[in-house]
């Protein structure tokens, strides 16, 4: 209720709505203090599980707009007041707020969770990117981006793996119900579903344009189901579902037939 009340009185998400550019979900994210935000992502495997429910630079622009989000970065990279170099460029509020406007307009980090600099920031100042010598200032920090931005990517890049193992293992669980109407479609069908190529995942082979046919197939079978079987499928994606689910049947009986 409240965050409708603040739909209502804020021009800026008034004209996103206008404009059919308002996300609800996103607009909760920006909504959410940094203190909340700071709670739910104490550390990179936080940050990447709680992703949904945390606003990321470009998203607290759109929403609330540059000079906000510049205060909101102010704020989280305040700790670097702490630290004792002999020459501390951002010990101090004009020091501070040109790092953040810097790191606000990088277009390059647009896509990073506020949250992250506060997480980078903190792995700085325990010395996890190496030990602080005389000096802090934009440029120090961007060496920390930097190295902090090799273990996100690293992070990234194995939980879009687990991801993708996950939904082939999913793809490959077929209704039960729906193998009797498969091998009834086959029947009907003008030409046999059929591939002598190896593909290293379904997309590939649903992408090939020699398999015109077969995906003609899948879209037969799948307009045969029954109500049912239907369901089962839209609430797992649809037809979509089913062809990537059928294109790992065919990846497989493939490899089957040629060893």
């Amino acid at each position: 209720m409240e965050l409708i009340k603040s739909i209502e009185s804020n021009p800026r998400w008034l004209q996103l709505k206008s404009e059919n550019r308002f996300d609800l979900e996103v607009a909760k994210a920006v909504s959410t203090s940094l203190k909340e935000q700071c709670a739910l992502a104490k550390n990179m495997d936080e940050c990447w599980s709680n992703a949904k429910l945390l606003p990321s630079i470009q998203a607290e622009k759109k929403y609330s707009g540059d000079d906000t989000a510049i205060l909101k970065m102010i704020r989280l990279l305040n700790p670097i007041n702490m630290i004792a170099a002999g020459n501390n460029a951002l010990a101090n509020e004009s020091g501070l707020k040109y790092a953040a406007e810097m790191i606000v307009n990088d277009e390059s980090l647009k896509h990073w969770k506020l949250v992250e600099f506060s997480n980078m920031v903190h792995m700085a100042i325990k010395g996890e990117f190496g030990v602080i010598y005389n000096r802090v200032d934009i440029g120090v920090v961007y060496e920390w981006i930097g190295k902090y931005d090799k273990i996100r990517m690293e992070k990234i890049h194995i939980e879009r793996e687990k991801a993708r193992v996950e939904e082939e293992k999913n793809i490959q669980n077929i209704h039960p119900d729906v193998a009797k109407k498969i091998a009834e479609s086959f029947a009907k069908c003008a030409k046999p579903v059929a591939t002598k190529k190896r593909y290293t995942n379904p997309e590939e082979l649903l992408a090939d344009p020699d398999n015109v046919i077969m995906v003609q197939q899948f879209e037969y079978e799948y307009g045969e189901l029954d109500d049912d079987q239907r369901k089962w499928y839209e609430d797992r994606g649809g037809l979509k579902y089913y062809k990537m689910n059928r294109a790992v049947q065919v990846m497989g009986m493939v490899v089957k037939n040629k060893n």
